[in-house]
Parts: structure tokens; sequence; C-alpha cells
């Protein structure tokens, strides 16, 4: 079954060692993200970018920052998928925050926040859980840039292989990156490459892919796309 290969422990481990592969580059590869996915316009074409250059990198070890710039230069899928994906994160996690301001002002102190913890609870669950279902979203769709709706489904059936794994894996990438933010938010510049790099490990094995050869970066080595050619140039692959 499709996604089934993943394990958590095992996807940390190779996102760790393909970031210390080449730390500089994974390094300002993530503080490119975090500067252009500051928007929700620009988040598409970011995450899409990075997705890429780090599966080539775990292909062959070639490839270079330039493959990020390119996710800009795919059509409107991938900020379409941007858009989508900030508004299920976005649209209701609002609503949960304003419940629970409305149920602090109305209960004051102690039962003020007692009213307002179940819809805190409910925000933090809701966006773990949007965003394990959506985990691969933008590495499915670096491979096939034009078909966002493949995409979406993909990283649905891969998922759904091994929900366990990837519940394990989302709360970890969760509690990471809350620690980054909690260090005066300069640790998301080391704790977001990471996530990045470990997502990239979890989606090649879960994809069923075998040789990943991070080690064998070469400076000058292959800058292909990770996707056929049909794809980057906005055809549907069979």
């Amino acid at each position: 079954m499709a996604g089934e290969n993943m394990r958590a422990g095992e996807a940390i481990r190779a996102g760790l060692n393909l970031f210390l592969s080449d730390p500089w580059s994974f390094l300002l590869l993530g503080f490119a993200f975090l500067a252009h996915s500051a928007t929700i316009v620009l988040g598409g074409p970011a995450a899409t970018g990075a997705a890429a250059f780090i599966m080539v990198r775990m292909k062959n070890g070639g490839g270079d920052l330039g493959l990020f710039y390119r996710g800009f230069s795919l059509g409107a899928a991938p900020y379409y998928a941007g858009i989508i994906l900030a508004c299920l994160v976005i649209l209701p996690s609002g609503a949960c925050l304003a419940a629970a301001a409305l149920a602090r002002m109305l209960g004051g102190e102690i039962i003020g926040w007692l009213l307002a913890l179940p819809f805190l609870l409910l925000m933090a669950v809701y966006v773990v859980a949007v965003k394990v279902l959506h985990m691969y979203l933008f590495y499915a769709l670096a491979e096939r840039p034009s078909d966002i709706g493949s995409a979406f489904e993909r990283t649905r059936i891969l998922v759904a292989g091994n929900p366990m794994e990837h519940l394990v894996l989302g709360l970890y990438l969760a509690g990471l990156n809350l620690a980054g933010l909690l260090a005066c938010a300069a640790g998301l510049l080391f704790t977001v490459p990471l996530t990045l790099c470990t997502v990239g490990a979890a989606y090649w094995m879960a994809s069923g892919r075998e040789g990943m050869r991070p080690e064998e970066h070469r400076r000058g080595g292959e800058k292909d796309w990770p996707g056929d050619r049909r794809s980057q140039e906005g055809e549907r692959s069979p």
C-alpha cells in the first residue's frame, strides 16, 4: 500500500543527515522560504521550489538553489495550492481564536481561561491534522506542477497508507517548530529547513523510493526538475 514504508524515526534521522550533508545551502533555502512564504500568495510557489531542490538533492546529490526560484514560474497551480492550504488553516483557526477571546472576555480571569482552553486545544489539533493530511502536497506538486488535483490526491493516499507514523512525525515537527518559535523566532532559521528536509525524506520513503544520496552532493551536478519535462511545460503526464 502506498505510504506504508514511511517510518517516523527513520524519516527524522534521514532528514537530519540530509540537512547536515550541506547545512549552509539548507540554511539559505530556509531563509528564502521564510522570506517568500510570509505572504499567503507566495507560500505555495516557495514550498514547491523548496521541495524540488530537496528532491533533486535526495535523488542524485545535485541541484542548486536556483531550483527554488523555478517554483515561481510553473503557472498557477502552486499559487492556488498555497492559497487553498492557507485558507484551510487560517479561517478555522481564526474562528477558534475569536471564540477563545470571547470566552476569555465573558468569563473573567479564571473561568474565562477555562472556557477558552477547549477552543485553543481544538485549534491546535485542527492545525496539526491539516498539516499532516497535506504534508506532501508541494512535493507531489513539484513532480507534476500542472496537476493540482493529483497532488492533493497523492498526499492523501500516502498519508492514509500509514496514518499513525505520519501523526507521530507531524507532532514531532510541530514541537520542533514551536521550539524554534519560542527561541526568539530565530530558531525557525534552523527548524524550518530541517522540517523541509525531514518531510522530503518521509515523502521519499512513503513513495517507495530507495537510494537517497545526499552525501554525493556535487556543486556542478544535475539540476533537472524532479518531475518529467512535460510537467514542467504545463502538460499533464500520463
